[in-house]
């Protein structure tokens, strides 16, 4: 049976990326021997429970730096390859490109770089531009989340277009069929409490709309090094009653049924996972069109409403438009899953065995 191994910065983060990179390896299993190797592991274990035939490494346990201690990680996974036996590895996020190409040159494994940012979102840095330069040279495939980033590499890049795979998210439908509570008056943001998520947006929008609707509230799952500024910002506009952090969730679909629609606030999104999961439970969803997935994945005026790019006051408009209206939000609840069945896992786990079967066969 052919082994993947997924190399991911540290698989206690709650994260899109480390979520959607987890739940594959678990669909994976029937199929491949699947390893999951962490850099670090921050938190007391991984977000998503795995499968009890994955074997989960942690290189470390506490903060080091990837540069100064690059060749300790690298010597460490070697040595784990050498009692694995010849592998894919999958590199979750150009973040931890020098580690594994660094192994893959020196092993002679194939390796796949898996990116879940848009390329247009530079606010890492130098360094993680280089890095996802080094994924596109240096791997044997690309896979991004969508073909707008798709296009994007290919011109930043002037990389060869079957180099690169366009595999998007998937929805890991819950048995339970959707229950729209039309009645709710609830609204739901999730992401990690990071500068890029913009949820200082979410807050200065709530703090407009409420004046004209105080029997509403606005609940925003996730963690991160926002939450002291972003608590802030919430009692400095008196909204303690009706903004609520909610801190993170393992698994946020099994909490979107209480709510009424899911906003976005995002600078940049890849491919939002938490859009495919609040549809796949009927919600409509309002996001700023920004750079590159919601317009993907939301269809304006049919199951959402994509707003002008960092507009507050149009953001403003549409969420008060929805609350408003119990008729839209029910005809955009009931056109909430019209895509969805191109993201469910059967299709997309076909999708990455046709790259894995690419090279080493």
């Amino acid at each position: 049976m052919k082994r993947v191994i997924f190399v991911v910065y540290d698989t206690s983060l709650i994260g899109g990326a480390e979520r959607i990179s987890l739940m594959l390896a678990n669909s994976l299993t029937s199929d491949y021997k699947v390893t999951v190797i962490s850099l670090f592991q921050k938190e007391d274990g991984p977000i998503v429970d795995l499968d009890s035939s994955i074997d989960h490494f942690v290189i470390s346990d506490k903060a080091r730096s990837l540069r100064l201690c690059r060749c300790l990680f690298v010597w460490k996974i070697m040595k784990l390859l050498k009692r694995i036996g010849p592998s894919h590895l999958v590199a979750v996020t150009a973040g931890v490109n020098p580690i594994v190409d660094l192994v893959a040159t020196r092993t002679g494994n194939p390796w796949i770089y898996w990116e879940h940012s848009s390329l247009q979102n530079q606010s890492y840095g130098k360094n993680h531009y280089r890095r996802q330069k080094l994924g596109i040279d240096k791997s044997d495939h690309v896979v991004v989340l969508t073909q707008p980033d798709k296009d994007s590499y290919i011109k930043e890049f002037q990389v060869e277009s079957q180099k690169i795979s366009v595999i998007p998210s998937y929805v890991d439908f819950l048995e339970e069929p959707p229950i729209y509570h039309l009645n709710s008056k609830k609204i739901v943001s999730v992401g990690r409490l990071v500068d890029i998520k913009q949820f200082n947006h979410a807050i200065l929008a709530a703090k407009k709309v409420f004046e004209k609707h105080p029997d509403w509230q606005w609940d925003i799952y996730g963690d991160g090094e926002e939450r002291e500024n972003l608590q802030e910002l919430i009692e400095e506009n008196q909204l303690q009653e009706q903004v609520h952090l909610k801190g993170s969730h393992k698994n946020p679909i099994e909490v979107l049924d209480q709510y009424a629609f899911l906003v976005v606030t995002s600078k940049f999104e890849g491919g939002p996972i938490v859009v495919l999961e609040a549809q796949s439970r009927g919600l409509p969803v309002i996001s700023y069109n920004c750079p590159v997935g919601p317009k993907t994945l939301i269809r304006h005026h049919v199951n959402g409403f994509l707003v002008k790019d960092q507009s507050l006051e149009d953001l403003v408009n549409a969420v008060n438009k929805l609350i408003e209206s119990a008729d839209l939000r029910k005809e955009f609840s009931d056109h909430a899953m019209i895509d969805l069945e191109i993201y469910s896992k059967k299709i997309i786990k076909k999708q990455w065995k046709k790259v894995l079967n690419l090279k080493g066969k």
